[in-house]
């Protein structure tokens, strides 16, 4: 491993010597520090307002512009609009044959 600093000067090997003890303790210090001393955070569940709850006798809104879940209604998952043709994959009609010239 020391290979590649063998011809360097003294010093320089030195230093990078002391940057890689120093770079161990404090990763050594941040590990005991998350590892012992600090705790988890427990997500906490947003509370939704009494007043949207309270709508339609509590049932969910059904002209909603929002899922059940707060995104907006007809994104990922939704089904797609019909299509009007631009960009289909339908196969191209051929070209009449011309007799093999251009």
């Amino acid at each position: 491993m020391s290979r590649p600093l063998a011809g360097a000067h003294p010093a320089v090997r030195q230093w990078v010597g002391w940057l890689a003890v120093v770079t161990a303790v404090d990763a050594l210090v941040l590990w005991v520090f998350l590892v012992g001393f600090r705790e988890p955070v427990v997500p906490v569940p947003p509370v939704k307002p009494p007043a949207a709850a309270a709508s339609h006798g509590g049932q969910p809104d059904a002209h909603a512009k929002t899922d059940s879940h707060g995104k907006p209604a007809g994104g990922h998952g939704a089904p797609k609009p019909a299509s009007s043709g631009h960009g289909s994959k339908a196969p191209k009609a051929s070209k009449p044959a011309s007799g093999g010239h251009h």
